[in-house]
């Protein structure tokens, strides 16, 4: 779907077909001809107090006037509901009203403390050593190759010369990992309950519908 400020088709009809686009601009009340942009705030402002984050999965009058709202916005935008899903709906108004996916990772790696080069290596460091011996710091193990060697300071120089790469790899895989879990969770949250979502110990889980 393109959700540019291009123009919208204009409504023709005075009795439209059911899912038309002269239906499509009836439902949501939006007079013609307009923008893309126009036509997804309209939809979004007719739609939140329909939510099911707003009423609840069980209010079923509401489930349905949501799906016709959002089926009369995708004909605007995509011209058929051959693409339409209610996942794809719930994706929309997590996009709109959480975060901007494309400021994602740079959060993410914030959060994470890999923001900079250095950070990803001390990071990667911390999770690829471990203390050897009865004195805490006196030797320590590699255990990306199994190198040992006494002090921090020598264990991090061979780690940055031996392992830099895998540092890197490392660390985008943890920025990827909790950028999916995230928005995985929050598809979860804004009504498609049963979506798995990566936990930091590596499993999953999801939320159940309240009893």
């Amino acid at each position: 779907m393109n959700h540019q400020n291009a123009a919208m088709p204009c409504a023709a009809s005075a009795s439209p077909a059911a899912h038309s686009l002269e239906w499509a601009f009836q439902v949501l009340q939006l007079a013609t001809p307009a923008t893309a942009e126009t036509a997804l705030s309209t939809y979004f402002d007719r739609a939140l107090d329909f939510h099911p984050d707003i009423c609840g999965v069980a209010d079923l009058q509401a489930a349905m006037r949501f799906r016709e709202l959002s089926e009369a916005y995708w004909m605007l935008a995509a011209g058929t509901l051959e693409t339409f899903s209610m996942d794809a709906v719930l994706q929309l108004w997590l996009e709109r009203f959480t975060l901007e996916v494309s400021e994602l990772p740079a959060i993410v790696q914030s959060e994470l403390g890999l923001g900079s080069v250095q950070d990803r290596l001390q990071r990667h460091f911390e999770a690829s050593t471990a203390a050897q011996g009865l004195i805490p710091g006196e030797r320590v193990r590699c255990s990306l190759c199994g190198y040992q060697v006494r002090g921090q300071q020598a264990i991090h120089e061979h780690l940055v010369a031996e392992h830099k790469d895998e540092a890197r790899l490392w660390a985008d895989h943890a920025v990827d990992y909790s950028l999916k879990s995230f928005l995985a969770f929050m598809k979860s949250a804004s009504g498609a309950l049963g979506t798995p979502f990566g936990l930091p110990d590596g499993s999953t889980s999801y939320l159940k519908e309240p009893a």
